[in-house]
């Protein structure tokens, strides 16, 4: 049984840019300048399983509040501050979103200096 619902993809503001954690965890990180819409999901996820969920979150993220296209607020999970200004995360905003990067990653010939996706 599914915990949540997909709404609708969406797009998110350019306040932001798109990361990853690693193979198979995307980031939201906030930026001043210089970032560009994203593409992403709008899930419904009830409030119990919201809780559960938030437990197994990395601890590099935190929950938020973001702007979409057209002004709409969402909560989301974001990029710490501090986390952001360490640097040390993969910027995949050139990208336009996750599913596009990871298409693209998958597409690409193997590099051994890449972990594995």
């Amino acid at each position: 049984m599914a915990i949540s619902t997909q709404i609708r993809q969406t797009v998110l503001v350019d306040t932001f840019t798109d990361g990853t954690l690693g193979p198979d965890v995307e980031l939201l990180g906030p930026v001043a300048d210089g970032g560009q819409p994203i593409l992403g999901e709008l899930y419904d996820v009830p409030m119990g399983p919201l809780n559960a969920l938030l437990a197994t979150e990395p601890t590099e993220l935190e929950l938020s509040i973001i702007e979409l296209e057209g002004g709409e607020l969402s909560f989301a999970m974001v990029l710490r501050e501090a986390e952001h200004a360490l640097g040390i995360h993969k910027d995949i905003t050139s990208y336009g979103g996750w599913h596009a990067y990871r298409a693209a990653a998958l597409s690409e010939a193997p590099d051994k200096r890449r972990p594995p996706l």
